[in-house]
């Protein structure tokens, strides 16, 4: 991903892969490119400036089960983020949830809000013996949640088929008021393992 000025005059490169992002713009009118890291290996979430390329880590390798991003709400310093439920791998720490990933939030000084369990199965819906009645391909992808967050942060909208269900419907999560941006305190003396 490269950054260009108004005239199209190439800056610099921001990031290196193709990885799901959206652009951020915290508290102080900080425009930054927060990317999940699938195709570097370590799975985490990270920051990057747009004005300098300065990157930081906001969490670790266990968000492997990472998807889809949303920063739609600007100047609240967060995001919010989904994760993928695998059928077949046992229950894993944040798995199938929607959550609130706050932009200071580091690999050693997690900052996250739990949402939502999503509930969405996409490995189900994309099984054809399962679902034979889809009349769309990647129905699994469809099935995935797409969330987004509304401009003034008070609200999130996701797609789920609520189990093993071979529907889609949309649910609307009210976060409250859109003055509520100050967040909740980061915990303290947390262990990633």
């Amino acid at each position: 991903m490269e950054v260009y000025d108004r005239n199209m005059n190439y800056l610099r490169n921001i990031h290196h892969n193709t990885d799901h992002s959206d652009l951020a713009v915290d508290q102080n009118g900080v425009e930054w490119l927060v990317v999940y890291n699938f195709q570097t290996g370590n799975g985490g979430i990270s920051k990057v400036k747009l004005s300098d390329g300065y990157s930081v880590d906001l969490t670790g390798p266990q968000w492997n089960i990472g998807e889809h991003i949303s920063c739609q709400t600007r100047r609240v310093n967060w995001c919010i983020f989904s994760t993928i439920k695998y059928s077949t791998s046992g229950w894993l720490a944040l798995e199938a949830e929607l959550i609130k990933v706050y932009l200071d939030s580091t690999v050693t000084a997690p900052h996250i809000e739990r949402l939502v369990h999503h509930r969405s199965d996409w490995a189900y819906a994309d099984n054809p013996s399962s679902c034979p009645n889809l009349q769309y391909k990647s129905a699994g992808y469809w099935a995935q949640p797409s969330h987004t967050s509304s401009r003034d942060g008070s609200e999130v909208i996701f797609g789920s088929t609520w189990g093993q269900n071979c529907f889609i419907e949309s649910y609307l999560i009210n976060l409250g008021s859109s003055s509520d941006v100050v967040p909740p305190a980061a915990p303290t003396g947390l262990s990633v393992s």
